[in-house]
């Protein structure tokens, strides 16, 4: 077992699950999605371990309630972002954290997320075989099952299964890696991962399911409680890819627009509503100093996100002068995009 490596294989655990929907799927890369999602894994990671890192104050709440649910399993010493071998060529990858519950003779795996997968989801599952076959054999036998859980630490959520037969683990995974390396049975199926793969824009497959999901108006004040539980989690999933096909047609038209190939339109950029420090150290300091030039009691432990920051200080006593203001804009970062728009 190693820490973290630089590196995805081929079939690593994450793909798999992707690959489990549709032959075809294939990464699209980093997204603003995975890297808020790299970011809370490495936040976890690094208060579990008591290890600093710059996070805002309600990215650092969520961390902290996925630590007290992990908890909730039990006193059990675990160990986080570890990458392990794949036991089938190719299909290695990083454990978000994992312990050894001895007391009921079984291996827990957990793996974050920022939406939940199948409770059997083949990622859980090469998991779970590559973690018991990188044991030692003597190790092996101390233990009857493997559970793996998917918690979605945006929400609480959870889901999990357990394991007890490593042979049937890999026939699972190998008879995946053949259908994918012989190119056998249905390539392409619409799904939730479509919005995070490369042929989202340009896959008939995908288009003609969400055009014909989108289509179907349901009364959902009508229907049974469970349908609609159903019809909502399909739902989710069908926007999903609306969202990737309607960025994907967005990014076309504008470079479009750009290059003078569509008549009457043009890009425009807008300030964003989303604000952030630009540096948390130097935020604090200013902001103390606007409390000491007005005399204020207060004193700065930690920072609240801009958009509360001025109430804040209004409420500590603070006169929100231009000169104040001005401080603040020097430390408070505002996001701008870009948007489609016909020339007036």
């Amino acid at each position: 077992m190693e820490r973290p490596v630089s590196h995805h294989d081929l079939y690593s655990p994450s793909r798999l699950a992707q690959l489990e929907n549709c032959l075809d799927w294939e990464s699209a890369g980093d997204s603003e999605a995975a890297s808020y999602g790299s970011h809370m894994h490495a936040l976890i990671e690094h208060i579990a371990t008591d290890k600093a890192i710059e996070a805002s104050h309600e990215d650092i709440a969520i961390a902290d309630r996925a630590l007290r649910w992990l908890e909730s399993l039990g006193d059990l010493r675990w160990e986080y972002e570890v990458f392990i071998k794949g036991f089938l060529p190719d299909t290695g990858g990083t454990i978000d954290a994992w312990a050894r519950d001895k007391a009921n003779r079984r291996l827990i795996i957990v793996d974050w997320k920022g939406s939940l997968p199948a409770a059997d989801s083949m990622q859980g599952k090469a998991y779970a075989l590559n973690l018991f076959m990188a044991l030692p054999e003597h190790e092996r036998q101390m233990y009857d099952s493997i559970s793996v859980y998917f918690y979605n630490y945006m929400n609480g959520d959870c889901c999990h299964a357990s394991y007890t037969s490593e042979k049937a683990l890999a026939a699972d995974i190998g008879a995946l890696l053949r259908r994918h390396g012989g190119q056998m049975g249905q390539r392409r199926v619409a799904h939730a991962g479509c919005a995070y793969c490369k042929h989202h824009a340009n896959c008939q497959v995908a288009m003609t399911d969400t055009e014909t999901a989108l289509s179907v108006t349901p009364d959902t004040a009508l229907m049974p409680i469970t349908d609609l539980l159903e019809f909502h989690t399909r739902l989710r999933a069908v926007l999903k890819r609306a969202e990737a096909l309607e960025a994907a047609a967005k990014d076309r038209l504008m470079a479009a627009a750009v290059a003078g190939e569509l008549p009457g339109y043009c890009v425009k950029s807008k300030r964003g509503n989303k604000m952030d420090w630009t540096n948390e150290a130097e935020a604090c300091t200013v902001v103390q100093r606007i409390l000491d030039d007005s005399f204020a009691q207060a004193k700065v432990t930690g920072l609240l996100p801009p958009t509360q920051v001025r109430a804040a200080l209004k409420a500590a006593g603070v006169s929100l002068t231009k000169d104040v203001e001005q401080q603040l804009s020097v430390v408070i970062s505002q996001n701008s995009y870009e948007y489609l728009a016909k020339e007036k």
